[in-house]
């Protein structure tokens, strides 16, 4: 049984690379992308403009971008943090810094901003978004947030014990780029946003902070936030003032002229995977549970927790399942 899970938890990797969804989930059909089925016009005699943020920037780009070209002008910003300075033809790379901002993280924001500043009404700008894109890809603002302030912010976010939704609405506030920023940024071109999700379902904007995404939170909500995490006597002052100024420029919301040219896409996201596994694991006649109750636990938390209610659910499994003694929790 414990090869028989391990192999199905290879299996799924592979289903579920992003080598596998890009090729399945994105194509070219003559002048235009299909994306899951549906249909986006390339420009004629526009450009392409193509940001990909975070930590799968890389294959995502090098997997989209020979579908637009040598047809399309395509111009590409890729910023991770992992892989080597190299991608397709037309990208330029920059690997920020990560889980924490740095000189590089500052200069690829820039970069995207200004990418996203010149796109045109007949041009389309491609956001591709994966996990770890708040950190690689961030500028404060306000000037007077200096970097140092910005890298002790994240440390205060990343060590207090906030889960994801909760980082994420304390980064998007005093950011240039994150909560819809780079959206405003692009308009009016046409926008499509095409994302790999590593956030609890239903919070999309969450995915590397939703730079092209309209913002849920405000900037109220952040500085409650701040509150009911108690760690505003711990936020530098820079970034404090910021929360506590009332006259602070929201992030865009839905409805935003920013949105109205947009489309977002997500190509795959965890419940995918866990979808697969647990059909694959029914085949077998095993009995599944989800429980992703633990997600925002620390990791070896969450597996005493996993173990404790896996061994529990065993005892009181009948004997008679074929194939299986024991629930298997997913």
């Amino acid at each position: 049984m414990k090869d028989r899970l391990l192999q199905l938890f290879l299996e799924t990797l592979g289903e579920t690379s992003l080598a596998s969804v890009m090729t399945t989930a994105v194509e070219r059909r003559g002048d235009a992308l299909v994306v899951q089925g549906e249909r986006i016009q390339l420009p004629q005699a526009g450009r392409v403009f193509v940001a990909g943020i975070g930590k799968a920037a890389q294959p995502m780009c090098s997997a989209l971008v020979p579908l637009l070209q040598p047809d399309c002008d395509v111009q590409a910003l890729i910023v991770s943090s992992v892989g080597s300075e190299g991608g397709p033809d037309g990208s330029d790379t920059i690997l920020g810094g990560h889980p924490y901002p740095n000189q590089e993280s500052v200069r690829a924001a820039r970069q995207a901003v200004a990418l996203a500043d010149r796109s045109g009404r007949d041009d389309l700008f491609v956001c591709l978004l994966s996990g770890g894109g708040s950190a690689i890809c961030e500028e404060p603002l306000h000037p007077e947030i200096s970097l140092e302030d910005l890298r002790d912010f994240y440390e205060v976010l990343v060590t207090c014990g906030a889960n994801i939704v909760e980082m994420n609405i304390l980064r998007k506030h005093p950011s240039r780029i994150k909560g819809g920023r780079l959206a405003q940024a692009a308009a009016p071109a046409r926008q499509l946003t095409l994302y790999v999700s590593d956030v609890p379902p239903g919070e999309p904007s969450t995915v590397a902070s939703g730079p092209t995404m309209p913002d849920e939170s405000t900037c109220e909500d952040a500085y409650a936030t701040a509150e009911n995490l108690g760690i505003v006597p711990r936020l530098p002052n820079s970034v404090l003032r910021r929360f506590e100024d009332r006259t602070l420029v929201e992030t865009p919301k839905a409805g935003d002229p920013a949105f109205e040219r947009s489309q977002w896409f997500c190509l795959l996201d965890n419940l995918a995977a866990l979808d697969r596994l647990e059909n694959r694991a029914r085949e077998f006649g095993w009995v599944v549970e989800r429980d992703l109750s633990v997600d925002d636990q620390p990791v070896r938390d969450a597996a005493v927790a996993l173990v404790d209610r896996l061994q529990a659910l065993r005892s009181k499994s009948p004997a008679s399942i074929p194939h299986a003694s024991a629930r298997w929790i997913v």
